[in-house]
């Protein structure tokens, strides 16, 4: 049995101000540790273990226009992920010149980029809304083994992703109990390979030199847009329960896509719902 504590102060800060009525700014520093579930519990009783730490920054602003018709949120990170799991090249026993490719939790990441974010409502009936944003994720040190891998990116992070949607939902008249939504969603090609897959590496007096590549670590899965429809009517009240109809359909137009784990992506879907929710008392 093994009986193994870990005790961490990670600080937690930040501040949001209002600068007008209708403008914010606001920013934030954290710090986290993770102890990954993969590990097992030979890992956790070897001396050297550390868990996976992180630091970071977030920070922006946001505000309205148009009366409050329109709110919108503009921000970005900085974070640094330490500890990854990485593959050394190291010299057993030392001074010996015979090296060995040994896992460790030596590794670093840095992630940075930005988020945008904006709801409109355009009149008591239309409203629209979209997002986008940016991520930067590369390897600052993926070990001693694989030093070219050093500024490239992490595989099954897509660095950039968005979308857009629009909405019908009337307040009065004959249509005031129904509601439409239209909406379609945006992830670019994305890496799917460890940074040093192709990489044929030698050890010449210690250091590593690359023998060839195949640029393996170049490969990404696609860009791709999926878009959803939503039609929704609320029924009349029934023994004081509210009721729904939804139809909801995902994938509106069948596109065949790989996901950025690589599998093949959702085909249509389609799907019909019934709620029955208590109405709430007046």
């Amino acid at each position: 049995m093994v009986d193994k504590d870990l005790y961490f102060l990670k600080p937690n800060a930040g501040f949001n101000f209002k600068v007008t009525p209708s403008f914010r700014v606001f920013a934030s520093y954290s710090e986290s540790y993770f102890v990954n579930q993969n590990d097992t519990t030979a890992d956790h009783f070897n001396p050297t273990f550390k868990p996976e730490l992180a630091d970071g920054w977030d920070y922006g602003f946001k505000g309205e226009l148009l009366g409050g018709r329109l709110n919108y949120t503009i921000s970005g990170f900085y974070a640094n992920r330490q500890n990854v799991s990485v593959v050394n090249n190291v010299e057993t026993p030392l001074g010996s010149g015979n090296f060995v490719q040994v896992t460790e939790r030596d590794g670093d990441q840095l992630v940075r980029g930005y988020e945008i974010d904006a709801t409109w409502r355009i009149n008591d009936a239309f409203y629209a809304g979209g997002s986008w944003g940016h991520v930067y994720s590369i390897y600052t040190d993926f070990g001693s083994a694989s030093p070219l891998a050093i500024g490239r990116r992490v595989n099954g992070i897509s660095p950039q992703n968005g979308s857009v949607y629009v909405k019908y939902a009337p307040t009065s008249g004959p249509l005031k109990n129904f509601s439409a939504n239209l909406g379609v969603s945006y992830v670019a090609a994305t890496p799917t390979e460890a940074p040093n897959a192709g990489d044929t590496y030698t050890t010449v007096n210690g250091q590593r030199v690359l023998q060839r590549t195949t640029y393996q670590w170049r490969l990404r899965v696609p860009s791709f847009n999926v878009w959803s429809l939503g039609l929704h009517y609320r029924l009349p009240t029934m023994a004081g329960y509210d009721q729904r109809l939804s139809l909801n359909v995902n994938n509106l137009f069948d596109r065949e896509y790989l996901r950025v784990n690589r599998l093949i992506g959702e085909k249509r879907a389609i799907y019909l719902s019934y709620a029955l929710t208590r109405a709430p008392r007046r």
